[in-house]
């Protein structure tokens, strides 16, 4: 019974989050080179959107909070930039996407488009499960650790594209624990507490 009750909030979670990633945010930005503007437009947000336009240093030039909007435009005025690269991205509770633009003398160009997808942390009870898009099928770890940064689990993932993982905390001691999802040089976790 314990095996059918865990099989299917497994299949329940994995439904949620196709349904999630079906209304996921879709972006487009579009550079007028006569204005030196862009407009950055975003359709299907999800519950939280911030909106960050940086340049090289890390230096924030704009940054926007969107809550609870279906759809988002925003046109900007680059006449008065320092001609280099710039940065614009979006970060939601799903993924980040990130711009790269040139700003020159007469125009505003499109370097790149990066989207990077994060993994879903569930928790249902003692069990926590994850889901995560690995779209180009790289190395991913799963790492748990306790209070006292101890690794209690890790776990080498590669060549998945989709990686799923349920951890279960039913026997765990009462800790605050925290799950990491790794991939490249980005990390992301999500803390338990079992009392």
């Amino acid at each position: 019974m314990k095996t059918i009750f865990k099989l299917s909030a497994m299949v329940a979670f994995m439904l949620s989050t196709v349904v999630s990633m079906a209304n996921e945010t879709k972006s487009s930005l579009i550079a007028s080179f006569d204005a030196k503007s862009m407009i950055f437009q975003l359709d299907g947000l999800s519950n939280e959107t911030s909106i960050t336009f940086m340049d090289t240093e890390k230096v924030v030039l704009y940054s926007e909070s969107v809550y609870n909007k279906r759809k988002y435009k925003k046109k900007f005025d680059l006449r008065n930039l320092k001609e280099g690269t710039y940065s614009l991205s979006m970060e939601n509770n799903l993924k980040v996407i990130k711009y790269q633009l040139s700003v020159e003398d007469k125009d505003v160009k499109i370097i790149s488009k990066e989207e990077t997808y994060k993994p879903i942390f569930k928790r249902t009870g003692d069990i926590v499960y994850i889901n995560f898009l690995n779209l180009d099928s790289k190395l991913v770890y799963i790492k748990v650790y306790d209070s006292e940064n101890r690794i209690l689990f890790k776990e080498a993932i590669k060549d998945n594209s989709v990686v799923e993982k349920a951890i279960n905390f039913e026997s765990a001691f009462e800790d605050n624990y925290t799950v990491v999802v790794e991939k490249e040089d980005k990390s992301y976790h999500e803390t338990v507490l079992i009392n």
